[in-house]
């Protein structure tokens, strides 16, 4: 009698074990397919509409400013935000450390659905449409968070993304900052994705073969561009993936020219869709960004260069730039945390000089924000004419 009490104690457990994975299973499943399927559903029809009526507006010529204030990063920088007098200020510093680097499904929603409650608006179409949207939002480390800005447009557009890692790892646990472009691909709204900058080991790590989204880097109907800083990237799948260098030899600095040559082959893409545009500043060498993760090869100027041209050559149709890559120290709780920095952060285990680092990016968060309004300027100057 034992022995058969032990044995249907055995299948509860196995059944309640074989149901709670089942349970679990679903709720990361559905959870991870449902960050590329917003709640509107989006219809070819209404997208094209909405399109139609974002380019019925001939005066675009009011720049929207939003600061997404979470590490208390960009409120070190006093003379930026001399300049951002009139941005919406977001105070999302609650969520500091449960949305940093890596976060939970249920986290990275209630992001999302404040923002909205915030703003007054789960859409961004009508904001935009007037003028682009400028955020500064902080630390690298907090980039998932672009998902939830390019969620809020329901019309079809291109993503400009700049940064010194790929971003697009399939990750199922939840939302990291290395894994949210991969949803952005899924995106029905998203056209296409021009990945510029990249230069990290992470891109060729072999380790993340099988988290890499192929399906959107290969082929003719690959939705992801890729245009490395100064070389292509070599192994696994790489040689089938179309790349071209955004310098045209590697000790040679990008110029517009360059720049526009680049983009040349897709201009009438870039004037059919209105583009995101989202730049981390760990894309830029260390003179010119100090932030939490390992730097890139692009130097400030030749980010300008790039700016500038894609304003040029979408005519000024941009709905939204995202600025992160600011330093801030982190202070983890618990042993996952703390994992976390000192396995991710490899050059900041919390030894970089905090007020250097506000001054270097300050100055450079006031270079892109210039550039940026006289490149919109210029545009608009001509638009009216």
């Amino acid at each position: 009698m034992a022995i058969s009490f032990v044995k249907e104690l055995s299948l509860f457990a196995a059944a309640t074990a074989a149901m709670a994975g089942t349970a679990l299973t679903y709720y990361w499943m559905f959870n991870y397919y449902s960050l590329s399927r917003p709640a509107w559903r989006y219809t070819e029809e209404e997208g094209e509409s909405r399109l139609a009526a974002y380019k019925a507006v001939r005066e675009k010529d009011q720049i929207h400013y939003r600061v997404i204030n979470i590490d208390g990063g960009v409120f070190l920088q006093d003379k930026l935000l001399s300049q951002l007098e009139t941005a919406e200020k977001l105070d999302f510093t609650f969520m500091n450390e449960s949305i940093r680097v890596e976060c939970s499904y249920l986290d990275w929603y209630e992001f999302e659905n404040k923002l909205s409650q915030w703003t007054g608006s789960t859409t961004d179409d009508e904001l935009s449409s007037h003028g682009p949207i400028i955020s500064f939002l902080g630390s690298n480390d907090y980039h998932h968070l672009t998902l939830a800005l390019i969620r809020r447009f329901r019309m079809p557009f291109n993503v400009i993304m700049l940064d010194n890692h790929p971003d697009w790892i399939k990750y199922y646990l939840g939302l990291h900052c290395g894994s949210w472009l991969n949803h952005v691909a899924d995106m029905k709204t998203v056209q296409r994705i021009f990945h510029l900058g990249g230069n990290s080991g992470e891109f060729e790590d072999t380790g993340f073969l099988c988290l890499t989204p192929w399906e959107h880097l290969i082929g003719e109907r690959a939705k992801i561009k890729v245009m490395p800083a100064i070389s292509c990237f070599t192994g696994t799948l790489w040689p089938k993936v179309e790349q071209v260098t955004m310098r045209d030899r590697w000790h040679k600095s990008m110029t517009k020219d360059r720049a526009m040559e680049l983009f040349k082959p897709h201009a009438e893409e870039l004037k059919k869709y209105p583009c995101y545009i989202t730049l981390d500043k760990d894309v830029m060498i260390k003179k010119d960004a100090i932030q939490n993760w390992n730097s890139g090869m692009l130097t400030l100027q030749e980010v300008l260069v790039v700016l500038e041209a894609l304003i040029e050559l979408t005519c000024g149709n941009i709905l939204a730039i995202d600025i992160i890559g600011d330093f801030t120290k982190m202070m983890p709780r618990g042993f996952y945390r703390s994992y976390l920095h000192k396995s991710q952060h490899e050059e900041s285990i919390n030894n970089t000089d905090q007020e250097k680092a506000t001054a270097v990016n300050q100055e450079t968060n006031i270079l892109l924000l210039q550039t940026l309004k006289n490149s919109f300027a210029k545009q608009y100057s001509q638009m009216n004419k």
